[in-house]
């Protein structure tokens, strides 16, 4: 599994909370109001027990609001916090996809 994977992960879960919103990885364009920007902040690996690994990867999630509302925006705050407290991976045989 790689940061690619995970990203692409987050992505995936960031499209089914909120279909109607686009997630880019990459160049952010003009007028992206109302969208989200995924970017990578680190990841490290660690060994464990015979050839068991421990991966962490962090991310940095944007949401460009598309108005000035601080309710809108506490309400996707908290929507945020909920959902990705614990974040699994879906099935390896499954695929999710960001621009």
């Amino acid at each position: 599994m790689t940061e690619y994977d995970l990203m692409q992960a987050a992505a995936g879960k960031l499209t089914a909370l909120w279909p109607d919103r686009p997630v880019y990885t990459g160049t952010i364009p003009a007028g992206a109001d109302g969208s989200f920007f995924l970017e990578s902040t680190g990841s490290e690996q660690t060994e464990g027990l015979d050839r068991f690994r421990h991966r962490k990867a962090r991310f940095r999630v944007r949401y460009f609001l598309d108005s000035g509302d601080a309710g809108a925006f506490a309400q996707w705050a908290e929507t945020m916090f909920a959902s990705f407290r614990l974040f699994q991976m879906p099935d390896p045989g499954t695929s999710s996809s960001a621009d």
